[in-house]
């Protein structure tokens, strides 16, 4: 390659340290990046704080000019906003304001994204001034409409965000590189060289013992749709003839198996192929390059986004075995996506290649030259399977798709085989622990499997794992659970907080880390414990106020309620200063006695409330506006719990809802969806006019879309998301729709052509929950054969749904 032909694409990622996750899987973005567009003379650079060295001057002056050289500039903001410079609130807003400003003066470069992760509402109960300056950037970006802006749940989320928004800029360089250079760059992308040619065009089906007898020279139906397509394409050529499309699929189709160094199949071929299903047969080498690119697409990307077909032309009971010895084969590929494809596939359906385990003894009726030939390749197989394992942790170390498929699908009797395989000189120290982890397990010695607890990797690649973990717990010491609550995925985290709570000694620091967990299981878990055991309570309270005054607070009136005698509560609430904390334990305790006050709260016309921040107003408003905050949201929950929901209440609870706090938000948009509930379960009552709810419109209910669309509100808020600028919001208000009982077949096939996958995949899910398979097949046959666009993952999620895997063993377990 010549470097001056190298087009560059300098990309600088700029925030705060509290996403390593997302950075790393950016970096994971950057090399996908190159290994697709390396051929065309494209490099990505995806450049952050961490390329800075260590030198004598201000570590901002020695970033600052990376963000001065990039092309892009990419943006991620969680919980964060980062530590002060000289010049800035801090560097993140310091580099964005050079990004900014660069892109002001010249009108184009760099072009910016800003991405923002999804917060749990609990944790923006008491925000404070990090979350604080992130919310209130995120409001200056979305109000001034400053730059591209979307949200992200987890590090795959982002990943698919932000390789969206670079792909334009890469292509964009691409085509300036001119056709020669891409010429001579042109090569092997990873691929697994495929067999000679003459094996690579066999037959691709395996044959049953009625086809034994055939001659060798005899061609099958696959190796004969070749020849005519070869046929077709030389008369285009020599006789002038009209080509025929479908022959140049095939043809291209047949060179890509048969030729020695090849990727994958694209995206459009593979689905062109797939509509002459009926009419297509495959060869050995087809079937494979096939199955590449199947499994490239199955490692990539989610469900909703995958877009290759396989299973209506390879279907898994005409190959037989030969699929699963296919899949351990392609654990060796040289593309990551290909083997974490295979390994996601293989977890997921519960696959034992031979090549990876045990095979079975041989059967004791065959002869004794067939015993001997069986032992010997046993043998040979058990030698290598523990090197074969050892390749894939090499390429897999730590926790991640190898050690989940080995926890998923392995046996007790499995235990020699992976002690050879933690004995092996080619896996890392920290690997070779977390087998042997692994293997206790399998065994019952559960005393240490806390250390594979998934932390960095939390994604769909680990869930075995995080299965194993959370039902050891119960089993750990105090000491390794104490471990699990900070260090783990949520759910095992969760799980972890259970299980502590249940236990003797709970300091003040587990219980608060515990409550910010924001897991309703565990705090009804804690406050039950506290009425069992007032005298503990009382000491947690006091300990956990002085450790977390505000941060705590709820918890603590939950406490309250649960252990406290009324009249102890009233005297307490008189003496309160700084906070509501037991005035909302009373209104837990006895709601409907509190139920004017509650009211007189929301009317801004209570006397105590008032009176208790008259004197803080001057110099501590913000202590009275939390106060007053945290018993609005406590009056809401009074309101929602009324023997009566009046029409007033409702007003009040909406009322609070469009202030638009973020300590009663949630209290507030939950005690409407009861109320609105409640309302709608009694057949002599109407849900009032709630008057404009465009309130709800905003990326702070993204995460609440669920509980507004699972209930009565849905109706009414569904139509406002419905036009929301926030694709979050409008998506999730358009699947509400399409789950609609009163929906209709006819619009639910419609739905299938809607520009999002999301929607689309909506729809299939409906119809495939009302349809049957002939009704499936049907469809399918009808929407890949028609002039109107159609998409690639309704295809694929069809093609699965029908010819799958899974749903073979499905077919066979009914038998």
């Amino acid at each position: 390659m010549v470097e001056k032909e190298l087009r560059e694409l300098r990309v600088f990622m700029g925030s705060p340290g509290d996403l390593t996750d997302e950075r790393d899987a950016l970096r994971d973005l950057e090399r996908r990046l190159n290994a697709m567009f390396r051929a065309r003379g494209v490099r990505v650079s995806i450049e952050g704080w961490e390329e800075v060295q260590p030198d004598a001057g201000a570590p901002q002056e020695l970033i600052n000019p990376l963000v001065h050289d990039c092309d892009v500039f990419v943006g991620l903001l969680n919980m964060r906003w980062g530590t002060p410079t000289d010049n800035e609130s801090s560097g993140f807003s310091e580099e964005f304001n050079i990004a900014l400003r660069r892109r002001t003066e010249n009108g184009t470069a760099p072009a910016i994204g800003m991405y923002f992760r999804d917060i749990d509402p609990d944790r923006l109960r008491d925000t404070g001034p990090q979350l604080e300056a992130v919310l209130a950037f995120k409001e200056r970006v979305e109000a001034e409409r400053l730059v591209l802006h979307k949200p992200f749940s987890n590090a795959d989320h982002l990943t698919l965000e932000v390789m969206n928004f670079l792909l334009p800029h890469v292509l964009r360089l691409a085509d300036e590189v001119s056709p020669g250079a891409a010429d001579q760059r042109e090569g092997s992308s990873g691929s697994t060289p495929a067999d000679d040619g003459p094996k690579a065009l066999e037959a691709g089906e395996a044959k049953s013992d009625d086809d034994s007898d055939d001659t060798p020279d005899e061609l099958d139906s696959a190796q004969r749709q070749i020849v005519s397509a070869l046929t077709s394409f030389s008369s285009a050529f020599s006789n002038r003839v009209p080509f025929d499309p479908n022959a140049r699929d095939r043809v291209t189709l047949a060179a890509s198996a048969f030729a020695k160094d090849v990727g994958t199949l694209g995206s459009h071929h593979v689905n062109r192929l797939f509509s002459n299903r009926d009419k297509l047969d495959l060869t050995v080498g087809e079937i494979e390059i096939w199955y590449r690119t199947f499994f490239q697409n199955y490692g990539a990307v989610e469900r909703d986004y995958r877009i290759i077909p396989i299973w209506g032309v390879a279907k898994p009971d005409r190959l037989g075995d030969r699929l699963v010895t296919d899949l351990g084969a392609l654990t060796s590929d040289d593309d990551q996506n290909v083997v974490r494809g295979v390994l996601r596939f293989m977890t997921e359906q519960q696959v034992r290649p031979e090549s990876f385990w045990q095979s079975s003894s041989p059967g004791t009726d065959a002869d004794s030259d067939s015993d001997a030939e069986d032992a010997l390749v046993e043998s040979q197989t058990s030698e290598h399977m523990p090197a074969r394992w050892g390749v894939l942790f090499e390429r897999f170390p730590g926790i991640d798709s190898a050690l989940n498929y080995m926890v998923a699908v392995a046996r007790p009797e499995d235990a020699e085989l992976l002690t050879s395989v933690a004995e092996s000189d080619t896996i890392d120290d920290r690997t070779r622990t977390l087998i042997r982890v692994a293997i206790g397990a399998m065994t019952g010695d559960l005393s240490s499997v806390a250390e594979i607890t998934p932390s960095r990797y939390s994604g769909n690649d680990t869930t075995a794992v995080r299965d194993l973990v959370v039902n050891s717990i119960p089993q750990l010491s105090a000491e390794q659970c104490d471990g699990l609550l900070t260090a783990s995925h949520r759910t095992i985290a969760r799980a972890a907080a259970l299980q502590i709570v249940s236990r003797e000694d709970v300091s003040p620091q587990q219980l608060k880390t515990i409550f910010e967990l924001g897991s309703a299981d565990v705090e009804r878990a804690i406050v039950e414990r506290s009425r069992r055991d007032p005298n503990w309570s009382v000491s947690q309270i006091q300990e956990l106020t002085e450790l977390d005054r505000y941060g705590s607070a709820d918890l603590v009136s939950r406490i309250l309620a649960a252990t406290q005698p009324r009249e102890a509560l009233e005297r307490k609430n008189r003496d309160e200063t700084l906070s509501a904390t037991t005035w909302v334990a009373l209104t837990i305790q006895d709601p409907e006695s509190y139920l004017e006050s509650a009211r007189n709260v929301l009317d801004d016309t209570s006397d105590w409330l008032n009176e208790r921040n008259a004197p803080l107003m001057e110099k501590y408003a913000a202590i009275a506006h939390s106060t007053t905050a945290t018993a609005r949201g406590a009056a809401c929950t009074v309101l929602s719990q009324a023997a009566e929901v009046t029409e007033a209440d409702v007003e009040r609870v909406v009322t609070e809802l469009r202030r638009d706090s973020y300590v009663s938000r949630i209290s507030a948009l939950r005690a409407l969806v009861a109320m609105v509930s409640r309302l709608d379960a009694d057949p002599d009552r109407t849900v009032p006019n709630l008057g404009d709810l465009s309130m709800l419109d905003s990326f702070r209910f993204s995460d609440d879309t669920g509980l507004v669309l699972d209930s009565p509100l849905a109706g009414m808020v569904a139509p406002v998301w419905r036009s929301s600028e926030i694709q979050a919001l409008r998506e999730a208000s358009g699947a509400w729709e399409l789950r609609q009982p009163e929906m209709s077949d006819t619009d639910l096939e419609e739905s299938l052509y809607l520009d999002s996958q999301h929607l689309r995949m909506a729809a299939l899910d409906q119809l495939m929950s009302r349809w049957n398979d002939t009704q499936l097949e049907e469809l399918l046959n009808r929407y890949d054969d028609q002039d109107r666009p159609w998409w690639y993952n309704i295809i694929a999620a069809l093609d699965d749904r029908l010819y799958g895997f899974g749903r073979q063993a499905s077919n066979e377990d009914g038998e």
